[in-house]
Parts: C-alpha cells; structure tokens; sequence
C-alpha cells in the first residue's frame, strides 16, 4: 500500500499564508467579518479566526475539508481552487497558477465589467492567435518566426463560438466556473 507523501512544513507554511490572504481579501470584498463567515458556513466564530492566524501561532488551524467545501460553495467559488489554497487538495495540474488566480478574480467582477475584454480572452485562446503572437514575439527577439499552423479559418467553427454569442450583462455578478 503506497502512502500519500506527508507535506513539509514549507508546504504547510506556504498554503497557509495563501489562504490566509486569499481569505482576508474575500472578506474584504465583501464586507464581512470574522463573524459573517462563521454565520454563513455555521462554524464557530473562533473557528474562523484560527484559521486567519498567522502559521506557527499556537492557536493556528488548518480548516477541515468539509469547512473550505460550505466556505467555497457559499462565495460561489470552485471548491477545488479553495481546498488547493488551504492545502487539502493538490493542485490540479490542468491550470497554471495565474489562471487559477485569474478564475478566482473573475468571480468579483461585474459582467459588464467582463464583456470588454471577453473578445480579447477569446481571441487568446485561438491557436491562430497563438501562433501569431509567437512569431511576432521570434522576430521581436530576432530569431526565426516558427510557422506552428496555417492561418486557414476553421470551417468547423460553430457559430456559437463567433463574437456575437459574447454573454450579455444583466447587471448581476458572473460566477466562476473553472
């Protein structure tokens, strides 16, 4: 029977700290109190403020999965991302860190805040695009561009990948769904 690797102390001390700010800016944007997420996940006060406790406090303490699930699912945040950032769950490995950090910003942001750069972040995550940039960035730095692809459209794009089919504002708050 293979046991899972313990984590080290630098590891504890690391997720640690990021869910302690990851955390404290969650209250900060929403205008909550130690208390407020106590209220909203039914866990004691003092419970929350252990887990703000800097690593290495005497009265630190890790949240327990169940916490970080009901503490995820009452923000609206992919559960996964928060056990990841209180060091219950190891990273995922299909998204980098910036866009892990990126999906958890998203969900603070208005959507009509979203729609402006919605076709940029389309735009991006076109291979075409990709390529491009990669061969501006080679002739930038003077190496040869690399031709990845033919800039050919895709006659299999759907129509519901055309910049028209953008989400429209209706004014409330989109959540993540990394």
């Amino acid at each position: 029977m293979t046991s899972k690797p313990e984590r080290t102390e630098r590891q504890t001390r690391q997720s640690a700290s990021r869910f302690r700010r990851w955390l404290l800016e969650e209250l900060r944007l929403r205008n909550w109190s130690h208390y407020d997420v106590a209220r909203e996940i039914n866990v004691d006060r003092s419970t929350v403020t252990k887990w703000l406790m800097p690593y290495g406090h005497p009265s630190w303490r890790r949240p327990s999965y169940q916490h970080v699930a009901a503490l995820a699912d009452r923000l609206g945040i992919d559960t996964d991302n928060v056990l990841e950032l209180a060091g219950l769950k190891e990273p995922s490995g299909s998204l980098t860190v910036i866009q892990r950090d990126i999906a958890l910003l998203v969900a603070h942001i208005p959507d009509d805040l979203l729609i402006p750069v919605y076709y940029q972040l389309r735009a991006l995550a076109e291979r075409d695009v990709q390529c491009l940039i990669g061969r501006r960035r080679a002739e930038l730095d003077g190496a040869d561009p690399v031709d990845d692809e033919p800039l050919d459209p895709d006659p299999d794009e759907s129509p519901g990948d055309s910049p028209s089919s953008a989400p429209r504002s209706n004014g409330r708050r989109a959540k993540a769904d990394t």
